[in-house]
């Protein structure tokens, strides 16, 4: 199955607390499920970790979201 993934799903995922139906979404990916995210999305992922005051946030970011791209 397709998702199409918004920023509140990305950023879910990069919080350590955040929603447990973000992160069941994202392991879904590891059997056979497939997301994409839009370039705007990437955008606003990006600018929220320029923001942060944690140290590897960007690096976290692309680890999580952009690490795969078969297109």
């Amino acid at each position: 199955m397709n998702f199409f993934l918004d920023t509140s799903i990305c950023v879910d995922v990069l919080r350590t607390n955040g929603a447990q139906k973000s992160f069941e979404l994202f392991e879904s990916f590891e059997r056979g499920n497939t997301g994409y995210i839009s370039v705007i999305t990437v955008a606003e992922l990006f600018a929220g970790a320029s923001l942060s005051p944690l140290r590897d946030a960007a690096s976290k970011t692309k680890r999580t979201c952009c690490s795969r791209s078969d297109h």
